[in-house]
């Protein structure tokens, strides 16, 4: 059985995902919707209208093929099982639940690159889970990039997990 962090690791690199998150007010808080994708197929969208319960999906423009796909997404959402301190025999994973680590990713993602315009943004190796940057005095080029990853290196070492600009 996988853990929540190998779980997450086979969403991400499987083919599904998503583009045109939106968020919005909803009655309990957030709400969400999303377009679903395998490739560069557009199949559905996602929409959580924060009243509580399942997320709701629509089928887009060709409706055979796209509701094949959406039958092949919940079948491989289902597949996942994961393990983790609240759910110690696993909890079989659903579309939702797949819909929610694709726009956390994407979120993510997005953020960083938000980031990166004006801030040299790094990760270590011995805490993997933080974001580090250095905000150079000088607008960001490739050159700047290279000339910051060559001082991190020097400073690092081998802790440099990698340089995301």
């Amino acid at each position: 059985m996988k853990t929540e962090e190998q779980a997450k690791d086979e969403i991400l690199k499987s083919d599904w995902n998503v583009k045109n998150v939106k968020f919005m007010q909803g009655h309990d808080g957030d709400a969400m919707s999303c377009t679903l994708y395998k490739g560069k197929k557009r199949f559905a969208t996602a929409f959580d209208d924060s009243w509580g319960g399942e997320f709701q999906y629509d089928i887009t423009e060709d409706k055979k093929e796209n509701k094949e796909l959406l039958n092949e997404f919940d079948k491989f959402a289902k597949s996942i099982t994961a393990v983790s301190k609240y759910f110690k025999d696993g909890m079989q994973y659903n579309m939702d639940i797949v819909v929610n680590e694709l726009v956390n990713d994407f979120e993510q993602k997005k953020q960083i690159k938000n980031m990166c315009r004006n801030k040299i943004i790094f990760k270590l190796k011995s805490k993997p889970d933080e974001l580090w940057y250095l905000k150079p005095k000088n607008k960001i080029t490739p050159e700047v990039i290279e000339h910051a990853t060559n001082h991190l290196k020097n400073k690092y070492g081998s802790d440099l997990q990698e340089v995301l600009n």
